[in-house]
């Protein structure tokens, strides 16, 4: 991650390989994404622009043609042999120069190729987290319907049993109204029992005092006037439908 603070040091490599010091993992990864800072970002991007852009690197490398070409002016004869001396002291500068270049350059690639190998390690291991992310999203939506369905079926009960709950009180009071109309038919039943008992009884008395009646009747005439006459105690003559 390229911060303002560190700007001027990673300038110089470019900002290539060579900047690349820690090792290429997920951990490593994820530190450089926390250090993102929306604004020291827009602060490196305005630095850059500023400092490095094409017109001002033309305009360093044509300052310093101009510079060399009114030198060469200035001392109007050129020396052969001066020039030759510092190509040859340019060239043995340059040939170590070149040589560690190369050395460096096959170290870049081989430490490319290393990177390489661990950016594709780390894109198998990101591979498989997120087939695992992926399997764990669904798991937890999985999870998330049956929790759903399951919400649903006890909301479904509980407006069954609100229901059942309602027909229960329903028939209570239905079983209640029955109970009372079922005391209240006893009542009318015992009522009606006693004056039915009642009236039998009465029927049964009358009956008896028309059966004691009849048998008087029966008695009175052949038995009782006789010996009421006899001994004086007869009534008054009876009537004559009382004869008969």
């Amino acid at each position: 991650m390229v911060t303002s603070g560190e700007l001027d040091q990673l300038r110089p490599l470019n900002f290539g390989l060579r900047t690349l010091r820690e090792p290429l993992d997920v951990d490593a990864v994820e530190r450089q994404i926390a250090r993102y800072d929306a604004e020291d970002a827009t602060k490196v991007s305005r630095l850059v622009r500023a400092n490095a852009g094409t017109n001002a690197v033309v305009d360093k490398i044509v300052s310093l043609y101009g510079e060399i070409i009114a030198e060469n002016t200035r001392r109007r004869e050129s020396n052969l042999d001066e020039e030759a001396r510092s190509s040859a002291a340019y060239l043995r500068w340059l040939a170590p120069t070149l040589k560690d270049h190369r050395q460096h350059t096959q170290q870049l690639v081989d430490w490319a190729l290393e990177r390489h190998s661990a950016v594709e390690l780390l894109a198998t291991q990101l591979a498989e987290r997120h087939e695992k992310v992926l399997a764990l999203v669904e798991h937890v939506a999985e999870r998330q319907r049956a929790v759903d369905s399951l919400g649903t079926q006890l909301s479904d009960s509980e407006t069954k049993l609100k229901v059942l709950a309602d027909h229960v009180s329903e028939r209570e009071r239905a079983v209640d109204s029955l109970a009372n109309e079922l005391a209240q038919s006893q009542n009318k039943v015992m009522a009606l029992t006693t004056q039915a008992r009642e009236a039998e009884l009465g029927e049964k008395r009358n009956m008896l005092s028309r059966q004691l009646l009849k048998l008087y009747g029966k008695l009175k005439y052949p038995y009782l006037l006789p010996l009421y006459r006899l001994l004086r105690l007869a009534p008054h003559a009876p009537h004559k439908n009382e004869r008969q």
